[in-house]
Formats: structure tokens, sequence, C-alpha cells
């Protein structure tokens, strides 16, 4: 295997995330924002190409962070939810490159490292399992890794249905790393605050 396999990146940051009270993707997080980490992350490990969807105060974050090592994609029906999202996302994504393999994973996973992704990229190859899923509460979920054979479905994705569905479909193809330590949901300011200060 080369040192960067030719898996992409698709970090989704369109929510409105209406209980934050606030742009989520522009929350301090250590010395740059949620999405900011996020694409940091992305650029530091083994993915050949990290890309945002963006929806909802793209403006604002587009004057605010720092693009110029990503591709942006700003889904103008974002408001339909996260399929859609992961949708548009692909079909961007798929004009100009031809990855072996698709990570997605959500701008307010601030846990999710670059050597998390790298353990993704790397169980994937070693396991030869076409999807590579992040476990928790026995649930499989994102960041996860998905092989070419499987675009067609994300590419199609509509309204708010993520790709559990496609996870939960093909168990025989599934594995799961452990992500009880790395997943949290920052819905709220008090579920921010709460992760703030366990980084500190």
């Amino acid at each position: 295997m080369t040192n960067k396999p030719d898996v992409s990146l698709l970090i989704l940051a369109a929510g409105a995330a209406s209980r934050m009270g606030k742009v989520k993707q522009l929350l301090p997080w250590e010395n740059t924002t949620l999405l900011g980490h996020a694409i940091d992350q992305g650029l530091g490990s083994k993915v050949t190409q990290t890309n945002v969807v963006l929806g909802a105060n793209s403006k604002q974050i587009l004057a605010s962070e720092d693009f110029s090592n990503v591709d942006v994609f700003i889904n103008p029906a974002w408001e339909n939810g996260l399929g859609s999202s992961i949708a548009y996302g692909m079909q961007q994504l798929l004009k100009n490159s031809e990855p072996n393999a698709v990570i997605i994973t959500l701008a307010d996973q601030p846990l999710v490292s670059t050597e998390y992704i790298n353990q993704l990229i790397d169980k994937h190859y070693e396991s030869q399992k076409g999807i590579m899923a992040t476990a928790y509460n026995s649930n499989p979920g994102v960041p996860a890794l998905f092989a070419k054979k499987y675009f067609d479905f994300l590419f199609n994705l509509t309204g708010d249905s993520g790709a559990k569905k496609l996870m939960l479909q093909n168990k025989d193809d599934l594995c799961t790393l452990d992500g009880s330590k790395i997943i949290q949901d920052l819905d709220t300011r008090e579920d921010y605050l709460t992760a703030l200060k366990a980084m500190s």
C-alpha cells in the first residue's frame, strides 16, 4: 500500500444547528474552530483529498475559514437533511476524481483525529471489508469508510436518511471500530461547553 491510498474525505458541515444558538461550525476548538479542526485532521491524514459540504450560513463560514487546501461544495438543498448533503457531496466529488473509497465524517466530531482517520483506512485494507464504520451504543455510524461499490447508493441518498441503512443491509461486508471514546453529540451549548471542559 502506498503512503497515500486513494481515499477521499467528505466532511459534512451543512446543518443549521438551530439548538446551538450560534453557527456551530465556527465555534472555537483548540487553536481553530470545529470545522477548521476537522479540516486539519483530514489534511494531516492519509486521505488524498479533503472535501467539505456546506449549506446553512455558508457565506459566513466561507468568509471565516481557510479553505485553500480543500474542495468546498455548497448544497443548495441542505434543508432536506443529512442524506441530501451526502448525495450532493458525492455527486460533486466524483465529477473530478475517482477514489477507491470515501470516508464520511461530521464537522462536529472534534475527537475524530488524524490517527483515527488513518486507522479507518488501514483497517479497511487489512480486513478487505467494503464498509469500515464507527460503533457506538452498539450501532454503526460515522465516521465511516465506504468502498467504491457503494458509491451509487450514497450518490442517490435523499432527505434526512444517512448511510446507516446501507451498513445494516451489508453486515457481512461491515467492520467496525470502537467509537465510545471519540463520539459525542455537540447539539447544544451545554454539550459544547462540556466537551471543551473535558479537553482542558
